[in-house]
């Protein structure tokens, strides 16, 4: 369905869906800067997080731009997998978990430039946002695999787990969106 290759939008105003984004493969992480002028979007198999224009009265995207070009790290060997989940700091920097690939890594969206790595002991690492009493712990979520015989073939103990870690750096605040009962019963 063409439906399926989209990111949509809710507009609450009207009780609608609007698409925003299309020729989707793999949705993945979404973030926004605390301007909220850029949402950060990964689709996993382009192997990039995409910039696009953000407009949050209206919640539609503008033009996009590569902020972050995995090809040429996992070329190099420096990394492994595809961009999965992320999160967003209070200083905009990224944070994106890489599946397959044991990490998650910590980005500079502005230049593309990989300010750090932060190595797992599981392969799938799936997401990781911020929390704590002061967001300063990161926690990075992981699966057993992507497939019924990845899982089944998966006989490490710590695939599936969530971990966690300090760090110096604070995540950035999330925002609660509440969908009332009219939004609810039309959609």
């Amino acid at each position: 369905s063409t439906q399926s290759t989209w990111v949509w939008h809710l507009d609450a105003g009207r009780i609608k869906l609007v698409k925003n984004i299309g020729n989707v493969t793999v949705s993945n992480g979404m973030a926004w800067t605390r301007d909220n002028r850029i949402l950060y979007y990964i689709d996993s198999p382009t192997l990039q997080v995409k910039a696009f224009e953000y407009d949050i009265k209206t919640g539609n995207v503008g033009r996009s731009r590569v902020a972050i070009d995995f090809t040429p790290y996992i070329k190099r060997g420096t990394l492994a997998g595809a961009p999965d989940g992320m999160t967003i700091d209070e200083n905009d920097t990224l944070w994106v978990a890489m599946f397959r690939g044991s990490a998650v890594t910590h980005w500079n969206p502005v230049t593309g430039e990989l300010l750090d790595i932060i190595k797992l002991p599981v392969p799938y690492v799936t997401s990781c946002c911020f929390g704590g009493p002061k967001m300063k712990t990161l926690y990075i979520t992981t699966a057993k695999g992507s497939s019924n015989e990845e899982i089944a073939n998966n006989h490490d103990p710590l695939s599936g787990c969530v971990f966690y870690v300090n760090l110096p750096h604070q995540g950035a605040s999330s925002f609660p969106y509440v969908i009332n009962q009219t939004i609810k019963s039309r959609l």
